[in-house]
């Protein structure tokens, strides 16, 4: 698999967990926030393992970057749909 679709796909997932995780936190799901929280780190150490040697490829940025937004996104869907709430953005 090339190597910036690699670094989409792991922060996409990784940033989905984060933000499922953050969402649990707020709702006192101490001990599944913590269980994601391990899992969320080891993603996001191999998708920087795989971003540093290649500083120089803009389009590594543009992966990682577009996997945050799409996790970002992904993560708050999930709650939603877990948890039956909706979340409020200020």
């Amino acid at each position: 698999m090339l190597t910036w679709v690699m670094i989409f796909l792991l922060k996409w997932v990784e940033l989905s967990l984060e933000s499922f995780r953050i969402a649990c936190l707020v709702h006192s799901h101490k001990l599944l926030s913590s269980i994601i929280s391990f899992i969320d780190v080891l993603l996001s150490l191999v998708a920087l393992g795989l971003i540093i040697p290649h500083l120089t490829n803009w389009l590594f940025y543009i992966a990682y970057a577009a996997g945050y937004a799409a996790g970002n996104w992904t993560g708050l869907w999930i709650f939603e749909r877990i948890m039956g709430k909706s979340i409020k953005v200020l």
